[in-house]
């Protein structure tokens, strides 16, 4: 999957190219998987940025005992809500929005070899912080140690009232794990018909191609 955004500006037009991909499930021989990482590499020479996703970790997630209808539609659902967090972050934008920079955006895409995503949700006292949390620890991170990643882009979605400063407290948290010199860039999209206690995260994650395979 790719997806081009464009933005606009009083003066420029400004166009980014970010791909979403599915890593195979395990039971895939190694030379698919050889194929993969090979491509994952030529989509990052022609893309400003790749996200990664794995498909065992996606498995994790739904329900053993279901259906592959029922898995099939969790797996979209899943991939729907991480592509529609990646979106928000370039395409939502309000008065009341902390806009992260697009420059800012294709410099640390531009500069790392790919991107693993987490989305997480909390409601309640200190929900930001427990939402982002959850995103860090998220199945489709498949447990891999951020500790000193060198760069992420943090999304929240809240209402409008939302306390700022679970968000400053929140922010903390990734900081801590991160690399003292990491590119790190907060956004937020404000939705009015959320609970003014409710918090949902979009966490991307700068990693490499060697750690994506851990995934699995």
């Amino acid at each position: 999957m790719e997806i081009t955004l464009n933005f606009y500006s009083t003066n420029y037009i400004y166009q980014t190219s970010i791909a979403i991909v599915t890593t195979p499930f395990k039971f895939k021989n190694n030379e698919q998987i050889q194929l993969v990482t090979k491509n994952i590499n030529e989509l990052k020479k022609i893309c400003d940025g790749v996200v990664v996703i794995s498909n065992e970790k996606l498995s994790d997630i739904t329900d053993s005992k279901a259906d592959p209808k029922d898995n099939i539609e969790s797996f979209d659902t899943i991939l729907a809500s991480a592509v529609n967090g990646i979106s928000s972050i370039f395409l939502s934008h309000s008065e009341y929005d902390i806009n992260i920079d697009f420059v800012d955006i294709i410099t640390i895409m531009s500069s790392v070899e790919c991107f693993l995503t987490g989305i997480g949700e909390a409601q309640g006292d200190k929900a930001a912080q427990e939402a982002l949390k959850s995103a860090m620890q998220s199945p489709l991170l498949g447990g891999i140690d951020i500790k000193g990643t060198m760069g992420a882009i943090v999304n929240f979605t809240i209402h409008p009232d939302h306390p700022m400063s679970d968000i400053a407290e929140a922010m903390e948290i990734i900081e801590a794990v991160a690399d003292p010199n990491a590119d790190i860039f907060l956004g937020t999209k404000c939705d009015a018909t959320m609970p003014i206690d409710k918090v949902l995260v979009t966490l991307m994650v700068a990693d490499f191609f060697d750690n994506v395979f851990k995934l699995q």
